[in-house]
Order: structure tokens, then sequence, then C-alpha cells
């Protein structure tokens, strides 16, 4: 429930994997438009390859510019 918190039972909760990955502290946010969720759902949902929004992001691209730019077909 809390990454951070003890591991005891109140703590403790059955979830799919795909929630399981969304409580990692490795996640990157994102905030744009005063929206914040993790780089995979920005990138499902702008239709991003999850692979090139990361490249952008650690290569110093603004949010909104590796958000709002397409993907390069090849």
């Amino acid at each position: 429930i809390n990454v951070n918190g003890n591991y005891e039972p109140t703590n403790c909760r059955w979830v799919s994997m795909y929630e399981q990955t969304r409580n990692q502290r490795t996640n990157r946010f994102l905030t744009y438009k005063g929206k914040t969720q993790i780089m995979k759902d920005w990138a499902k949902e702008m239709n991003l390859s999850y692979s090139v929004l990361g490249w952008r992001i650690r290569n110093g691209w603004s949010v909104e510019k590796a958000l709002t730019t397409p993907n390069k077909k090849k």
C-alpha cells in the first residue's frame, strides 16, 4: 500500500501485476497540463513508444515537447 511503509499486514494487499508495477520507487512521474502520471501511462495515452519517451526525457527534452512530438515512422 505504502512503498515506503513497514512490511506488516495493514500495509499489504493483493494486487495484479499491472498495479504492482505502478508501486515502485523507480517509476518516473511526469506532469503535463496539471496531470501527473507515470511515464508508461503517458506513453500509452499519447500513443508514443515508451522507450522513445524515456530517451527524450533522459536527453533533456521538456515534458511538453517529449509528449507532443510524434514518433518518427521508419
